[in-house]
């Protein structure tokens, strides 16, 4: 099976998929040009960029061009689909997976066509101030600033791209899904086209979207790490994300103090895993007020967050991003140790570790999506205080963790585009085929709650628990999900309500990850 996907560091994931027997299809959609004639074949070839920092899974690269405006069926404007292709292991391929690794998916196809700068992208990469070059601060003090942000990126995006931004959207990017499925698939019947889709994180959102838009075209989907598509297009905040954030930090310090200070510096503590989190939880509650004074960090010009202060947002913001994978737990765990004891050397390293993260031109292509596709808008930052407080009530740290905020919640509020085509649909539907959905008992911003509400619009759909920690499953991968997902594709299987999967290595949920 050929698979195609969009350009992305998880592109290490694929190599756990050369089993299959289709071809994997990366989705890349940031790239839009002016008009040209419309292209109904893909012509694949050798990659421009050789991707080897990222894979070493053989990579073909090709183009597709398509409408840029599906509603006027008069325009000739033209919009390029970049699509990077990994050729099933054995041939001839059974077909093709068409997936969307969602998120920061743009990392190798940065497109100044979708920045709200005018800049070269080096200088802008290196020098240009940029809304998150200061770390967004999330006190009740500081939502004014957050909003002035939001607001001037929001004017300064239109001012830039107000000829094309009402073109980016998910409801478009579906139907530039279905261009994509007729030219990979030309000959076969049109209700069999959609083979099989697989999307992650951001991307369940247009998983969601395609099979409601278009549920006969489903022969296999796979959702793994699910946004509820309700939230997703009607709030300002999507407070759902956080109902199992503060689980997964808990759980993480119980697995820790399981596992003995010589696998865990957090550990060394002598106490239990609740007064450990009491204990952090003060800490962090204290640098609102008592900010921490180091050196800038080394890393400054493309920085999330920087300056000389470690403050109450940016512990909240890190301990949010290292919740991501389980890989980081063990530096998240000598840098928390390091709070607790006072040593700035160690809690500026980890800030260092933090601000390698770039977000740039591919933060600037999912904002223009997402703010698009929301319907909200907001006249003043009182009218996103009630969804930010929900936040908070769900969560302590993930709720207080300003740089979604500052991406998107106060951008998205003073957005002034609306995308030509939104689903307006209820999502409750029934696809050709059941739809798999997959997620983390303790992923930090993706909850399990929010894939069985997808599963009760979706009739026949299943929901598989994998009962590990971050974020999507390849975060801590397990075989007996692998298998069911693999079976789903060949086979279009699903398994019984309520199955639940083990991570890899005898159950073991952290600390071997590094042992």
């Amino acid at each position: 099976m050929d698979r195609y996907t969009s350009s992305h560091p998880q592109f290490e994931y694929l190599g756990k998929l050369d089993s299959l027997p289709q071809h994997a299809l990366l989705l890349s959609p940031f790239s839009l040009t002016s008009a040209q004639s419309i292209s109904e074949k893909i012509t694949w070839g050798k990659c421009s960029h050789p991707y080897d920092d990222v894979t070493s899974v053989a990579l073909e690269c090709g183009a597709l061009t398509v409408p840029l405006d599906y509603a006027d069926a008069e325009s000739n404007g033209t919009h390029i689909l970049d699509l990077i292709k990994t050729p099933a292991k054995d041939q001839p391929s059974e077909g093709t997976i068409v997936m969307s690794f969602g998120g920061q998916a743009g990392a190798h196809h940065r497109d100044l066509r979708f920045s709200c700068y005018d800049s070269d992208e080096d200088r802008l990469m290196a020098t240009t101030p940029h809304p998150l070059c200061i770390f967004p601060e999330s006190s009740d003090a500081a939502v004014g600033r957050l909003w002035a942000e939001g607001k001037s990126l929001a004017d300064r995006c239109y001012e830039k791209l107000k000829d094309i931004g009402e073109y980016v959207g998910t409801a478009y990017t579906t139907r530039d899904v279905m261009q994509i499925v007729d030219a990979i698939d030309e000959g076969r019947a049109h209700a069999e086209l959609l083979r099989q889709v697989f999307c992650m994180s951001y991307s369940t959102a247009l998983g969601a979207t395609i099979a409601a838009m278009f549920p006969d075209r489903i022969r296999t989907m796979i959702l793994d790490a699910n946004l509820n598509p309700h939230e997703y297009y009607n709030t300002f905040v999507n407070p759902e994300m956080m109902t199992d954030a503060d689980a997964a930090f808990s759980a993480f310090l119980s697995e820790c103090i399981a596992a003995g200070p010589s696998k865990c510096a957090l550990a060394s503590t002598n106490t239990t895993a609740a007064d450990l989190e009491l204990t952090i939880r003060s800490l962090i509650e204290a640098t609102k007020y008592h900010p921490i004074p180091f050196p800038p960090s080394t890393i400054q010009p493309d920085a999330l967050w920087g300056g000389s202060l470690l403050d109450y947002s940016a512990l909240n913001n890190m301990m949010a991003l290292a919740l991501y994978s389980p890989t980081t737990f063990p530096i998240m765990a000598s840098r928390l140790q390091g709070l607790i004891e006072g040593n700035l050397t160690a809690l500026a390293a980890w800030r260092d570790i933090s601000l390698g993260s770039r977000y740039g031109f591919e933060v600037e292509a999912l904002q223009s999506i997402r703010c698009s596709d929301h319907r909200k808008r907001a006249t003043s930052v009182e009218e996103v205080l009630p969804e930010m407080e929900a936040a908070r009530r769900i969560s302590w740290y993930g709720g207080n963790a300003a740089f979604d905020h500052s991406l998107f919640t106060m951008p998205c509020a003073n957005w002034r585009f609306d995308a030509k085509e939104r689903y307006a649909g209820n999502f409750q539907v029934r696809t050709k085929n059941p739809v798999l959905l997959v997620g983390q008992t303790y992923d930090p911003v993706t909850p399990m709650a929010s894939a069985r509400n997808i599963s009760a619009g979706f009739e026949g759909s299943v929901v598989l628990e994998v009962m590990g920690f971050g974020h999507v499953t390849f975060a801590h991968p397990s075989e007996c999900a692998n298998k069911i997902m693999r079976a789903n594709f060949a086979d279009i299987t699903v398994p019984e309500a309520g199955t639940k999967c083990e991570p890899d290595r005898g159950g073991c949920l952290i600390w071997c990850l590094r042992g």
